[in-house]
This record gives C-alpha cells, sequence and structure tokens, in this order.
C-alpha cells in the first residue's frame, strides 16, 4: 500500500489516497471483462512456475525437504520409505488406514516398522517417523 497510495505519511493521506484509488479502480471496472479467462496465461510463454517461490527469504533452506535419489527407483515402483510407527495405541488404526490408503498408489512402496512410542518425534535420517504428541500450535 506504501506505494499504491503514494506513501501517505498521516491517516487522512491514507484516506484521501484510498479513496482515489478505489475511485480509479471504479472508472476501470467497466473496462474489465472478469468472465473471460481463455487469455489469461497469453505471454507467460517460458515462464517456470517451478520456480517462482525460489529464493523466498521465509522458506529457509529446503534441502532437507527434497528426496534423495538413494530413495527413489524409477523402474520400479518410485519411492521406496520406511514408515517407523513410534505412536502409542489410540492411533494404530488411523496409522494402518492410512499406510493401506497410501500403498495403494504405484508411485509409493512403503514398509512399515513398528518402534518404541516417541512422543518428543526426533527426527531419524532415511526414514519417516510416524509419532504423536501434543506439539502445540503447529499440530
Amino acid at each position: 500500500w506504501k506505494y499504491a497510495l503514494d506513501e501517505p505519511k498521516s491517516w487522512t493521506e491514507f484516506t484521501d489516497a484510498a479513496g482515489d484509488l478505489a475511485d480509479a479502480a471504479g472508472d476501470q471496472w467497466d473496462e474489465w471483462d472478469l468472465g473471460n479467462f481463455t487469455d489469461v496465461l497469453d505471454g507467460l510463454d517460458g515462464l517456470s512456475f517451478g520456480d517462482l517461490f525460489n529464493d523466498d527469504p521465509k522458506q529457509g533452506d529446503t534441502t532437507l525437504l527434497k528426496w534423495h535419489n538413494d530413495f527413489i527407483e524409477y523402474d520400479d515402483g518410485g519411492l521406496h520409505l520406511t514408515l517407523r510407527n513410534a505412536l502409542d495405541d489410540t492411533w494404530q488404526d488411523a496409522f494402518e488406514a492410512a499406510v493401506s490408503d497410501w500403498s495403494e498408489s504405484p508411485a509409493l512402496v512403503l514398509k512399515t516398522e513398528r518402534v518404541e512410542v516417541d512422543h518428543t518425534c526426533e527426527r531419524v535420517d532415511g526414514v519417516m517417523l510416524v509419532c504423536n504428541g501434543n506439539f502445540g500450535a503447529t499440530g
């Protein structure tokens, strides 16, 4: 809003600029055809949407989010993943249902291991640890 409203320095300048912006948008409204999106991607040839959020300062280092080729077998079912089940007994039915559902995909080969309950959910390299606990507002 700083630039769209010409850097207002007071509340009065802000409200005046916002009113001017609203008036300008209203003047243009009839010229916009919001019902026709057939050419919405024209001029975007060669744009890589996959790179759109690269260098996002909020994302941080994403190298750990990428699967290493060690776990991908392109001619043998895609991603081979070991799930370490560190859930307590209250979540076992949900875990089995989820694994059964995920196993329907030809892109996944899943192996499960039941391990000791881990409410701290400490990360383990090379496997997915599935655990439950009270992690606060983050899940």
